[in-house]
């Protein structure tokens, strides 16, 4: 994994004016890209699974939580869970589940399940990044990523400041790069160099209704 140093060297080269841009606006930059990756993509590292503990069909969000992936019982895991709206949820249908303010509890958002009978079921999600500050911060992602972090810290820079046109071409960098990652975690894991969105309707993390 490349610390923030590294990554912001390789901004300078996508930007290809280094002295323009101060360090604080391509480290936001590079914060910024590793969350738009983390929202569109299913990146390895940042998986994640834990067992949430439901009481009365409520219960709480991992502190670390960006976005979900599935959500099952571990001793059965072809047993489906639907994630619905609010509107939705509160047609009671079995097998399905939805994060929403708990009005008991501060409006703090929360997991809701139904039946609520449910005590404990498995949840997998994507993790939050770990935003970088200091040139030691590592990014999270190997380093098949680094192109495309810094592409898109460059994109976002350029962007930022208004040059559009500048930032429309480096973007299409950004977007080839994350391509070409993608590729490299899909052999790694599957020996097949597919590769699709989470909007997709066959994404790597499943689709929104499984």
């Amino acid at each position: 994994m490349s610390q923030l140093s590294e990554l912001l060297s390789l901004t300078d080269i996508m930007l290809g004016a280094e002295a323009m841009y101060i360090d604080d606006t391509k480290k936001q930059g590079l914060n910024t890209a590793a969350n738009y990756i983390l929202l569109n993509y299913d990146v390895k590292e940042f998986r994640k699974t834990e067992d949430l503990t439901f009481t009365d069909g409520i219960a709480a969000i991992p502190s670390d939580y960006l976005r979900y992936s599935r959500l099952f019982d571990k001793d059965s895991p072809r047993v489906k869970y639907k994630k619905v709206n609010d509107d939705t949820f509160d047609y009671l249908i079995s097998n399905t589940w939805c994060k929403k303010a708990d009005m008991d509890d501060g409006d703090i958002q929360k997991f809701f399940i139904y039946p609520t009978t449910i005590t404990e079921r498995r949840l997998r999600y994507i993790k939050k990044h770990t935003p970088m500050n200091d040139d030691t911060d590592e990014s999270g992602f190997v380093s098949y990523w680094d192109e495309a972090l810094a592409a898109y810290a460059a994109y976002y820079t350029l962007f930022w400041d208004r040059q559009f046109d500048a930032a429309g071409a480096t973007l299409n960098q950004a977007q080839t790069y994350a391509e070409t990652a993608l590729r490299q975690q899909e052999t790694e894991e599957e020996g097949t160099t597919e590769i699709t969105t989470r909007y997709d309707d066959e994404t790597l993390l499943g689709s929104e209704n499984d």
